[in-house]
């Protein structure tokens, strides 16, 4: 699954938590307006570090990848080389007979 999908759910699934503790909490407005700045202040703390955490692993991701890319261009030049002198040669003797 996408980070933002993880994202979008867990935004998705705080909000959806912070309306059914409105609608169906016994508290008076003044504790709701407490609650609801705590339960904000958390929900953007965990966001942040999610942001964090994944941002991390998607340089490093990255960072292999373009390593892996650079060692397998290699090898494709090498083959595409070989390949090239080998018909290059095959082309000279074919002119010379």
């Amino acid at each position: 699954m996408s980070a933002e999908k993880v994202m979008g759910a867990f935004v998705l699934g705080a909000c959806c938590g912070a309306v059914a503790a409105l609608l169906f909490a016994p508290k008076s407005g003044e504790e709701t307006r407490k609650e609801l700045v705590k339960f904000t202040k958390e929900t953007g703390e965990k966001m942040e570090d999610f942001a964090k955490e994944n941002s991390e692993k998607l340089s490093q991701m990255a960072k292999e990848n373009t390593q892996k890319l650079e060692v397998l261009a290699r090898e494709k030049t090498a083959e595409i080389s070989k390949l090239a002198k080998e018909y290059a040669n095959k082309l000279s003797d074919k002119q010379e007979a």
